[in-house]
């Protein structure tokens, strides 16, 4: 019985899309004929493709893909000036996080904690200054930044805060 069907040739596959996980590869046809093979039962046609796609794709999962953590480290910027000549004066340093482009390999994400280095954002020191002349009480207004680390998530935040300080100077008096 003839059976009319494609002959289908295709390039090399290619390399498989990743190392580990869902992973696929693809290749792609360069020739398309019409060809006759004879066959004992019409029923055995149906072994023969009718097309052929374009692209062919495979598609399998090979081993779970480990989990990464970055190590982070936190550095100092340099220390501000201080706000005041006189009475209480403030100065702080912020902190940034600093990348160090290695990675530890760890089983679950909660682990990523280890290799987290936690940042106090801002450091503020404080000190009383030489005694300022004439006003019994001063203010000033703190910012300051709080970041936090999400385990559970593996991500960091970031919020910031700021705080009215007041000073009252027992040796002044009101004007």
């Amino acid at each position: 019985v003839p059976c009319k069907h494609k002959s289908c040739s295709y390039y090399g596959w290619s390399s498989w899309s990743a190392t580990c996980g869902s992973v696929e590869r693809s290749r792609k046809r360069y020739s398309l004929k019409d060809v006759t093979t004879y066959v004992k039962e019409s029923k055995d046609c149906d072994k023969y493709p009718k097309s052929c796609e374009l692209y062919d794709k495979q598609t399998k999962t090979l081993a779970k893909c480990p989990i990464r953590c970055l190590n982070k480290k936190c550095y100092y910027y340099s220390w501000s000036s201080w706000s005041a000549t006189c009475g209480n004066g403030v100065k702080r340093t912020r902190r940034f996080r600093y990348s160090s482009n290695s990675y530890y390999k760890v089983k679950a994400v909660s682990e990523c904690v280890k290799y987290t280095t936690a940042c106090d954002n801002t450091l503020i020191e404080t000190k009383n200054l030489a005694k300022c002349p004439g006003k019994s009480i001063s203010f000033f207004l703190i910012s300051y930044g709080i970041e936090y680390y999400n385990s559970r998530t593996c991500t960091t935040h970031w919020a910031q805060l700021q705080c009215l300080q007041i000073i009252h100077r027992p040796n002044c008096r009101p004007p």
